[in-house]
C-alpha cells in the first residue's frame, strides 16, 4: 500500500480555529430552533403540554418550510466536515457539500425496500 504513506502525509489536522469558525455558523442555526422550533418540541410534540395545546397554531405560525430545509441541509454539511476532519484528516468547507435531494430520496428508497424484502 504505497499510497498511505502519501496518504497520511497529506492529512490535515484541523485547528481550535476551524472549531470556532464551525461554532460561529452553528449558533445562528442554534439560535432559530431555540426560539421557534424548541417550543413545538417542548410542548406539543415531546409532552404534549394540555396548557399550551390551545395555542399550537401560535407555535407553527412562526415556521418556515425554507427555515427547516435549510437546517436540515446545514446539519448534512457539518457532519460531512466533521466526518471529514476526524476520519480522513481532510480539512473541507462547508460549501463543499451540497445536499442532493434525489439521491438521499434514492438511498431511502433502497434502504427501505431491502428492509422489506428482508
Amino acid at each position: 500500500m504505497p499510497w498511505l504513506h502519501d496518504y497520511i502525509k497529506a492529512a490535515e489536522y484541523p485547528s481550535k480555529e476551524d472549531f470556532r469558525r464551525l461554532k460561529r455558523v452553528v449558533a445562528g442555526y442554534q439560535k432559530k430552533y431555540e426560539e421557534v422550533y424548541k417550543p413545538i418540541r417542548n410542548k406539543v410534540l415531546a409532552h404534549k403540554e394540555l396548557a399550551t395545546i390551545d395555542h399550537v397554531e401560535t407555535l407553527f405560525a412562526k415556521t418556515q418550510i425554507g427555515d427547516i430545509q435549510s437546517t436540515l441541509e446545514f446539519l448534512h454539511q457539518l457532519s460531512e466536515v466533521i466526518f471529514n476532519y476526524l476520519h480522513n484528516g481532510q480539512k473541507t468547507e462547508l460549501h463543499d457539500y451540497q445536499f442532493n435531494k434525489e439521491f438521499e430520496a434514492r438511498k431511502n428508497v433502497e434502504m427501505l425496500l431491502s428492509r422489506l424484502c428482508n
